[in-house]
């Protein structure tokens, strides 16, 4: 009955990682109950799916077993072993190049992506048709859950390692992974091994050992052992396992042990209590993870993705490749290579347009599709037809076989030939048993699908002795499962996650080491509601620094428990909201430690030879198609008009600027507070239009309240964002707490709203797609003398790492600047606007244009007080402020209009009372602006260039109003003097932070000469433009001058 159906199964499966696999002696053996295949060779093929330019050149299986009682099929066990597996890979372009083996490995790789090809069709027609058959998933979830409960799975001893010599010429490394044991077993309720008739399924699922290393400068063994035997002895004693460390791993994962136990109730629905218990419930626990990285492995792996690219570029000419890989001797034969490797273009070229092989090509498809219309027609082939099909899938590329084969099935559909079969091809059950029979056919699984094969094969009481012992009745109704029943659970446990960053430079001591613990994740699936919840804990975070003695100190450790908090669910219960996001954190203490920074920073110092363009052009091109997926999916639920329900909250982490950076209790320091942060969505109010009417609002006033109703409104606080400067053991905690400015503060407590809008039409140009408001209520900085000298000391003394000099730019990678504009403002919008027509006076009319992004910016005021201290207190100076600061930005389709004003500015001298010394028209009650900017940029392409706009590209409008300034020479002798005696004591900190040459300089021209040249050259930028703006106020300014 079956025994036909696993054998075909079996050679499929195997027949594409095996050579020189014997399908009869494997069919035999089947029959037979008993499969034990020893002493197995890996194609060299078998990675071909993973499309990189590697492939093994040794593979080996010590023994692959299988036990199947066909007298007791549906109440004994199964036994499936898969023993010491062992798989050495290196670059393709080290192999030697042998013709007829690479046309070999490439006719298998063709075929197998052509199956993949035919598979994917098949899903994509049956998810058009919209006709999965739920009666069909249930017989193969019935027949899944009877395998599963009989089946005892064994996997040992796996080595799969890939050595390169020539990533990084002179240091070898090699990576791979290792697998001690992997089982899976049939246990009863209590967990112990048995095969047990109950209600639900146990099975309990051990892993013992699963590692992956990275070991640098590494004796390769494809090199060095000679021998088959030595090779397997050698990779299977680098495998790892509880009670057994190889020396000289260097471990990046693992070695990881865990267990998982799964319970599947196979009938839910049954039972006094129904949909009561999930489907299955999966509970994984791992004790320790741990995941660490050294300076010589991240140099081997930025050399590896370093000629990743170039290996596979490479791969394309292995056949003209020399036998030789240094330059030096050879230069010949390289030339020659390079010439073969371009005449190769050249002639393909000359090749596919001359009318010869354009003729052959033509009558070779002809002669392939002839012959696969047969094939689809379910007749007999003979000889000739067989070899059609052959010649044609050996001599075509995979384009033109799909192009041929489309074509075939069309005419063949078209003519009747093919009887549709709908309910055969239903569901995923084929998918995971239909790999086809005995000869490897790569035409389409789903024709040879084990569903037909169990019709073919068996009889009316073998299959009705089937279905008794899976449970499934074939005129069963179909179950509908409750909104409320949850199916599947899934709940994981990580007790402890290490990940650790050693440098050998310093005898392979930790630089830094951060630890998560008690880690929890728990999944739930209502299928009935199409509803997912995720949630998942973090309890405890904290991150060791570099140190060579035993104390080591502490950069990040988290205050509260727990950590981290994350709920994400779909379609909830209540009926609210279509997801909802609730994401909590508590605060972190974060401190700067410069010795393990600066650590840091070297272990992460690519190496100089190694550019990484290629490989960080094709991730922004990933980064591209990300994006592009993520915004259609946003744009997919926002024409779905779904809500989310947000609310994010994290608790203020601040950061610790230690003196010298290395920090100690009690020690003085600058501490930054990023504040707390708040993130909810706003309830979208829909209005009824006959209820506004009815109310008696206006036209204008409906319209204005349909519009606020097409946006999805998100609010973010940043609250009590703050600076504080503490003296040596002086308590700084307490004034984090207050919400009230202390003497400590360098920055005051302050406040920050943004309220984002999104809008849910896209295609209504009255409407902005994303609107910000951002508002600042004030901005309070209080500067004196001595702590700011003290900052100035603290940032002085912490220590630099050491910069190599920088790797030579490479001038052929150099993006266009010109062209990346060009691509921005070519938006899809454009398409979808027509020109303006004239009015009925003959007036031209403004282009219509969408409005992407209106932002809003508001700071009521900003102010920096400036302290002179006297003994134990501190004496007011002065004071300088900026009011009532507003932006205003609107980017179009085709042009930005930015409109920038300041209220007012005020110069206050506070010592001995208030005086102005600089004030504008606000401070004296009018409502006047002191400065307005307006600015206009306008894309060349607009309909409105030349006719509204004037041909300019550029418009900036500048209007400033009175300012006036009162001169006092008591206040500015008294500003004067504190500015020099804070000249002096950063002249007298200069020597002790710069170079003796530096600080017989002047403090000012040597804070230039550590300016780069160009920061210089913006600094020179800025000056010119305040200096314009100066003659600009000297038109309007009014003196008084008193005495």
């Amino acid at each position: 009955m079956f025994e036909g159906i696993v054998s075909d199964l079996l050679n499929s499966v195997l027949g594409k990682y095996i050579e020189n696999l014997d399908s009869s002696k494997l069919k035999l053996s089947i029959w037979g109950g008993d499969v034990e295949l020893l002493d197995l060779n890996v194609k060299q093929s078998s990675l071909d799916e993973l499309n990189l330019a590697v492939r093994p050149v040794f593979g080996h299986i010590r023994r692959l077993t299988l036990k199947i009682p066909w007298k007791n099929l549906y109440t004994s066990q199964w036994v499936a072993v898969v023993e010491g597996v062992s798989v050495i890979a290196v670059p393709n372009t080290s192999i030697k190049y042998d013709a007829e083996k690479e046309e070999k490995i490439a006719h298998e790789s063709k075929m197998a992506s052509l199956q993949r090809a035919e598979e994917a069709k098949q899903k994509a027609k049956a998810k058009e048709r919209g006709d999965e058959s739920k009666t069909e998933d249930g017989f193969t979830e019935k027949l899944l859950a009877q395998v599963i409960r009989n089946i005892q799975v064994t996997i040992k001893d796996i080595h799969i390692r890939y050595e390169d010599s020539l990533s990084s010429p002179g240091h070898p490394f090699a990576l791979g992974v290792t697998l001690h044991d992997l089982s899976m077993q049939s246990t009863d309720v209590n967990w112990k091994p048995c095969l047990d008739t109950d209600k639900f399924i146990y099975k309990l699922n051990r892993l013992d050992s699963l590692g992956v290393y990275w070991n640098p400068n590494v004796t390769l063994i494809s090199d060095t052992m000679a021998t088959k035997e030595k090779k397997l002895e050698c990779l299977m004693s680098l495998v790892a396992s509880q009670n057994h460390i190889p020396q000289g791993m260097n471990y990046i994962i693992g070695p990881i042990s865990s267990t998982a136990k799964l319970t599947l109730n196979p009938k839910p629905e049954l039972g006094e209590t129904k949909f009561s218990h999930p489907k299955m419930i999966l509970d994984l626990v791992v004790d320790q993870l741990a995941i660490g990285l050294s300076r010589q492995q991240y140099a081997n792996a930025m050399a590896l993705l370093d000629s990743l690219d170039r290996m596979k570029l490479s791969s394309t000419f292995r056949k003209f490749r020399p036998p030789v890989k240094t330059i030096q001797g050879h230069t010949t034969a390289w030339w020659h290579y390079a010439f073969k490797c371009i005449l190769e273009d050249i002639r393909r070229v000359q090749r596919n347009w001359s009318w010869e092989h354009i003729k052959w090509h033509k009558s070779l498809c002809r002669r392939y599709k002839e012959a696969y219309k047969e094939k689809l027609g379910g007749k007999a082939l003979n000889v000739q037809i067989t070899n059609a099909i052959n010649e044609g899938e050996q001599k075509l590329d995979m384009f033109n076989i799909i192009l041929v084969r489309r074509q075939a099935e069309m005419e063949v559909e078209r003519e009747g030939i093919v009887r549709k079969q709908e309910k055969q091809q239903k569901g995923w059950f084929g998918g995971w048993f239909g790999w086809g029979g005995g000869k490897q056919d790569y035409s389409g699984v789903s024709e040879d699908s084990i569903v037909k094969k169990i019709e073919a094969k068996m009889t009316d009481e073998e299959k009705q002795s089937l279905y008794d012992a899976i449970g499934y009745q074939e005129s069963r109704v179909v179950t509908e499962y409750p909104k409320e029943y949850v199916d599947i659970r899934l709940e994981f446990l990580l007790k402890e996650l290490d990940f650790v960053i050693t440098d050998e430079e310093v005898l392979g001591a930790a630089v830094t080491k951060a630890r998560l613990s008690h880690v929890t994740t728990k999944l739930q699936r209502r299928s009935g509601a199409d509803a997912l919840r995720f949630e998942a804990t973090m309890k405890t975070f904290r991150v060791e620094g570099f140190s060579m003695s035993d104390k080591k100190p502490q950069m990040v450790s988290s205050e509260g428990s727990p950590l981290l908090e994350v709920m994400f669910e779909t379609n909830p219960e209540d009926g609210e909201c279509d997801q909802r996001l609730r994401v909590a954190a508590q605060p972190l203490e974060v401190i700067y430690d410069a010795v393990t920074i600066n650590q840091l920073e070297q272990v992460f110092q690519p190496p100089q030879n190694i550019s990484l363009q290629q490989l960080q052009a094709s991730a922004l091109n990933r980064l591209e198609v990300v994006k592009e997926r993520s915004a259609t999916g946003l744009q997919s639920v926002i024409d779905n008009q779904s809500i989310l329900d947000l609310n994010v909250n994290f608790a203020a982490s601040h950061i610790i600027i230690p003196e010298s950076g290395s920090y100690h209790e009690g020690c003085s320091g600058l501490i930054l507070t990023l504040g707390s942060m708040q993130m909810t969505s706003t309830r979208r109010r829909v209005p009824v239009l006959t209820d506004l009417v009815s109310q008696g609002f206006t036209q204008e006033e409906v319209k204005k309240a349909v519009m606020e109703a097409s946006y999805d409104s998100f609010v973010i606080e940043l609250i009590d964002m703050q600076a504080v400067v503490a003296f040596p053991k002086e308590d700084w905690r307490p004034s984090l707490t207050s919400h009230d400015g202390s003497s400590l503060h360098l920055l005051q407590p302050t406040t920050l709203h943004i309220d984002v809008m999104k809008c849910l039409l896209t295609n209504d140009p009255n409407l902005p797609k994303v609107k910000v408001n951002v508002s600042l209520p004030s901005v309070a900085l209080s500067v004196v003398d001595e702590r700011l000298l003290h900052v100035a000391g603290i940032l002085n003394s912490i220590s630099q790492a050491e910069n190599s000099p920088p790797a030579e730019e490479e001038k052929s990678f150099d993006l266009d600047k010109d062209l990346n504009m060009n691509l921005i403002m070519e938006e899809r919008d454009i398409v979808r606007l027509e020109r303006a027509s004239l009015h009925p006076k003959g007036e031209l009319q403004d282009t219509p244009q969408f409005t992407n992004l209106a932002l809003t910016f508001k700071m009521a005021e900003i102010s920096l007080e400036v302290k002179r201290a006297i003994g134990s207190h501190y004496q007011p100076l002065g004071k300088v402020a900026a009011l009532s600061a507003k932006i205003e930005l609107i980017q179009r389709t085709f042009d930005l209009k930015v409109k920038i004003g300041l209220g007012g500015v005020l110069v206050q001298h506070l010592e001995n009372g208030e005086r102005h010394l600089l004030s504008t028209p606000v401070i004296e009650g009018d409502s006047q602006d002191l400065l307005t900017i307006d600015f206009i940029q306008v894309n060349p392409k607009s309909p409105d260039f030349k006719g509204k706009h004037g041909s300019t590209a550029q418009l900036l409008h500048i209007k400033v109003s009175n300012l006036y300034a009162q001169l006092e020479q008591s206040a500015l002798l008294s500003m004067l003097s504190f500015y020099e005696q804070l000249y002096r004591k950063l002249q007298q900190m200069a020597p002790a932070v710069m170079d003796i040459e530096a600080h017989e300089k002047p403090i000012s021209q040597t804070l230039l000469n550590v300016v780069d040249k160009k920061e210089t050259k913006i600094i020179g930028e800025l000056n010119s433009i305040w200096f314009f703006l100066v003659i600009c106020l000297s038109f309007q300014i009014s003196f008084s001058c008193n005495k």
